[in-house]
């Protein structure tokens, strides 16, 4: 679903309750980044403070289980997957012999209720790429299949 472009009152908001709502978020002198408004389908606000952009990459940290979980949820209802599917189906050219037997286990539910087989080991914060956020899923996938050094915790533990 892509988004469209709309005026407040086009989905029933004031402009006016937009603006006041904006001065009264500035008036806070909170250090905010960009500020999207929607309803449905439609983007009706839209703004972004400098120096960030429309194209500026953020680090989205854990808000991005969110996002996840929606789209998990809605291949779920779809079929398109199933929560005792294994990682390491949807990433098998990541796998090699070397590759542990506890992440060769590791299911969608178990990612999801943060019960993998990651205790210590991948160091997200110091990759050898020079940029984090321009990390792909594919190169975190790798980073999870080939540089596991834990121990097993939550379910897989026993």
């Amino acid at each position: 679903m892509y988004f469209k472009e709309a005026s407040p009152e086009s989905v029933g908001i004031s402009s006016k309750r937009v603006l006041d709502f904006i001065k009264t978020l500035d008036s806070y002198g909170f250090c905010t980044h960009d500020i999207i408004m929607s309803r449905g389908d439609k983007i009706f606000a839209e703004m972004y403070y400098a120096p960030f952009h429309k194209d500026y990459k953020h680090r989205m940290y854990s808000v991005s289980k969110s996002f996840v979980s929606i789209a998990l949820g809605m291949a779920i209802e779809e079929g398109l997957v199933s929560l005792d599917d294994k990682l390491t189906d949807y990433f098998e050219e990541y796998v090699t012999d070397q590759t542990p037997t506890l992440i060769k286990e590791t299911t969608i539910k178990d990612m999801l209720v943060m019960e993998t087989s990651i205790s210590e080991g991948i160091d997200w914060f110091s990759t050898v790429k020079d940029d984090r956020v321009t990390l792909s899923m594919m190169s975190t996938a790798e980073a999870f299949m080939l540089e596991y050094r834990g121990i097993a915790t939550g379910r897989l533990q026993q």
